[in-house]
């Protein structure tokens, strides 16, 4: 049983984690902003609510239960930050702002595999991830993650169309999948001059 409570924990602290980050790709807000706020109120109130804590763990550690109480509770406050935030935006103020990219990004991965549960290891191969930082007119910028092709593509300087409106708890909400690049730019066809033939 106690297992079993434990991993309904976890479950649910990975689902507000996932929602978080998917809302988080909409907003222009440092990603550090709102988790360490969330995490100080957690341990805050963890001083005082650390108890009920070992019904889940099953322990009387302090500090563990009040390290699961802070963490659960900034991935709690989090998800309702931006869920409340983006989904209860004004979506009748949306409109389109031009942005301009200000910078390209370009991330080394290492590749991993599966060798027992709960254990990776690199299989020497690399990948890699690419994302573009947008500005709009405001300033504010956002660093949005784009495939290669868009990455190739889009060059610094170059204007793009961002659909944004003001989320409920004033931050900005914009519609990344909705993002209008520049036309793929193509290459001039280099003409060859006719040499006339002589007999």
């Amino acid at each position: 049983m106690k297992y079993v409570k434990i991993i309904l924990a976890v479950v649910v602290f990975l689902v507000m984690s996932i929602w978080t980050t998917i809302l988080y790709r909409d907003a222009i807000i440092l990603w550090w902003i709102v988790p360490s706020v969330t995490l100080a109120v957690g341990a805050a109130t963890g001083l005082h609510m650390w108890r009920p804590w070992r019904f889940i763990t099953g322990s009387d550690n302090m500090w563990l239960n009040l390290a699961c109480h802070a963490v659960f509770t900034a991935a709690f406050l989090s998800f309702i930050f931006f869920g409340v935030n983006n989904m209860l935006a004004d979506r009748s103020k949306l409109h389109t702002e031009k942005a301009v990219v200000t910078a390209h990004y370009k991330q080394e991965h290492d590749r991993t595999r599966r060798v027992r549960r709960g254990r990776y290891i690199p299989t020497g191969e690399k990948y890699y991830t690419y994302s573009l930082e947008i500005m709009l007119r405001n300033g504010e910028a956002k660093t949005i993650s784009v495939p290669l092709s868009r990455y190739n593509n889009v060059r610094n300087g170059d204007s793009v169309s961002v659909p944004v409106c003001k989320g409920l708890l004033g931050v900005t909400v914009l519609q990344v999948d909705s993002i209008k690049y520049p036309a793929k730019k193509k290459k001039a066809r280099r003409r060859i001059p006719m040499r006339r033939m002589t007999n």
